[in-house]
């Protein structure tokens, strides 16, 4: 019933993005859905493999993109979202987190690569939404087109890069992505184009504040190359995210050489946060006032010692929670802190999310 050459990845991932002109070939209507593999292990795509086939036996399947499933068959007599829901509960069931769209395309190449595109950026409302949900393209809303001017939040960003403040940069940088991502839901090649300004412009505050050419060369070509290889926009956010810190944290090191006693405080905190430690206790074991030790670090550092300190447990537990043997509670106790609400509330704070969901979008 489908040409053979329907069923390849090579023309699925060329529908989404084309490259080539693809000849006019005959084709039926189709329904057409999009699973995103939200997680991925060593055993997610066999047992994807074989929900699929149980759910929707009759239908074809084509991998895109790795993270991506396109399935696609004649329009049955049944609604397709039903078999669906049920698939997002057995996957789940699993462990497996999928993000699902759909859409009907009528029987020529024109529609099935309309319907290619729109299911693919339907999945990304995952961003904005959630995932383990249904979607439809109506449900992106208005489409808005991109822009060249810098939001509120972006300009500052790039004041919290040039001037070192990491704390500050992932703050801002957290807040302008919720916008940028919003905004470019529709078309990759917008949030790309979008992203590689900022990397520029994050690139050149950084510049500006004292960090070498090659240096900055370096980060913003590692950057460009990520983005042009990776299509999930969860992923493409967390790049966002790590070159903002990132960028910040090379011009603290630049421009602000700890002295010695915050040298030795970071050393002490980075060897022994998952310890009870206290700023009074620290600064009693080396031998100086608590004061001048939480002023000094403050300065030096862009961070106080609490902050530096929840810091160092917070990444240490983002490490831990991809080890399924722990629990969040054990996570929770072996990185440092005392109470589970306290450990939860800060980790959303830091994250963006709550340590159990920011594990099921890990694994």
């Amino acid at each position: 019933m489908f040409p053979p050459k329907v069923l390849s990845t090579a023309f699925w991932e060329n529908l989404v993005y084309p490259e080539i002109s693809e000849a006019e070939i005959t084709l039926p209507p189709i329904i057409l859905l999009c699973l995103s593999v939200d997680n991925s292990g060593d055993n997610t795509w066999p047992q994807l493999h074989q929900l699929i086939e149980s759910h929707f036996p009759q239908w074809q399947k084509v991998r895109v993109f790795n993270n991506f499933v396109y399935l696609f068959a004649t329009p049955p007599k049944e609604d397709p979202q039903t078999r669906a829901h049920a698939l997002l509960e057995a996957a789940s069931a699993l462990g497996i987190h999928l993000t699902v769209s759909a859409e009907e395309a009528t029987g020529n190449l024109s529609a099935w690569q309309t319907a290619a595109q729109q299911t693919m950026a339907a999945v990304r409302n995952k961003i904005v939404h959630g995932t383990g949900r249904i979607y439809r393209f109506s449900d992106l809303g208005p489409k808005q087109d991109p822009t060249m001017l810098l939001s509120p939040r972006e300009e500052e960003l790039l004041l919290a890069i040039k001037t070192g403040r990491v704390e500050a940069a992932r703050i801002a940088a957290c807040k302008s992505s919720q916008d940028l991502f919003a905004a470019n839901l529709y078309v990759l090649s917008h949030l790309r184009t979008r992203l590689r300004e900022l990397a520029v412009l994050m690139t050149r505050s950084a510049v500006e504040a004292g960090l070498s050419d090659k240096v900055a060369f370096r980060e913003l070509n590692a950057l460009f190359l990520a983005l042009d290889r990776e299509h999930d926009y969860p992923k493409l956010e967390e790049l966002y995210l790590e070159a903002a810190v990132r960028l910040a944290q090379l011009v603290l090191e630049t421009n602000y050489k700890p002295s010695a006693i915050v040298q030795e405080t970071k050393a002490l905190l980075e060897k022994s946060f998952h310890q009870d430690l206290t700023l009074e206790g620290v600064a009693e074991e080396l031998a100086v006032s608590q004061s001048h030790l939480s002023r000094s670090f403050r300065k030096e550092m862009s961070y106080t010692f609490t902050e530096y300190l929840n810091k160092l447990r917070l990444e240490e537990a983002a490490r831990l929670l991809l080890d399924q043997s722990l629990s969040v509670t054990e996570v929770c106790f072996q990185v440092g802190f005392q109470s589970l609400p306290h450990f939860q509330r800060l980790f959303r704070d830091f994250y963006g999310q709550s340590p159990t969901s920011y594990r099921k979008g890990k694994l």
